[in-house]
């Protein structure tokens, strides 16, 4: 049976995941024990068309499965270099077609979601993956197989960063898609020195 166009599009859009604010986005995915992956399906030997139509295969292979996701665009620098020389002469800004996926499935039947990401990277030629794994605080890059990567984390929370940063991810919907931010690293600190100080640190953010 085919399914005509508009109704597979209807499908998709009522199984996003649709947030409305930043805020929303870390407290309800990023606040929470639940586990969660980002993946893209874009590889720069394929052309902006090529790679869309990658994106929404990408998208219909997590929702086929039962998992929903929230749409995201991620961002980095790749550097031009001179074909004689091998020097760098430019950087160009390049856009990524990105889900992120909570480890909420909808379907009693559905895969293990590490264990289909990791098949989902290798359908679609990924060098890397990030994941979190359920009741776990540390976010990490995978390699396509599986095995943590040397360079990716552990990450525990995210930071905003400006437009022109290296590499930088955003929503792709709702007021929240006007920020940009990326994976960071909350590090521990000496201690406080007093109560007035300990108050004053936990309201910046701080942990030790």
């Amino acid at each position: 049976m085919i399914i005509p166009k508009d109704k597979i599009k209807k499908i998709i859009n009522e199984s996003l995941i649709n947030e409305i604010s930043m805020d929303r986005f870390k407290t309800k995915h990023l606040g929470e024990p639940i586990g969660f992956a980002i993946i893209t399906a874009n590889r720069h030997e394929y052309s902006k068309k090529e790679n869309k139509k990658r994106y929404n295969s990408l998208r219909k292979d997590y929702l086929s499965t039962g998992y929903r996701f929230i749409p995201l665009i991620g961002s980095y620098k790749e550097a031009t270099r001179d074909p004689e020389t091998g020097e760098e002469v430019s950087r160009m800004r390049v856009i990524e077609d990105t889900i992120f996926v909570p480890d909420r499935p909808y379907k009693e039947d559905a895969p293990d979601l590490f264990d289909f990401t990791k098949n989902i990277a290798k359908k679609y030629n990924q060098e890397a993956f990030i994941f979190r794994q359920t009741d776990e605080n540390t976010i990490k890059a995978y390699e396509g197989n599986g095995t943590p990567t040397s360079w990716g984390g552990p990450w525990t929370d995210i930071r905003s960063v400006e437009k022109d940063s290296e590499f930088w991810s955003k929503l792709r919907k709702g007021s929240g898609r006007k920020e940009t931010w990326e994976l960071t690293e909350i590090r521990l600190k000496e201690g406080p020195k007093s109560w007035i100080e300990a108050m004053k640190r936990r309201s910046q953010g701080e942990t030790w």
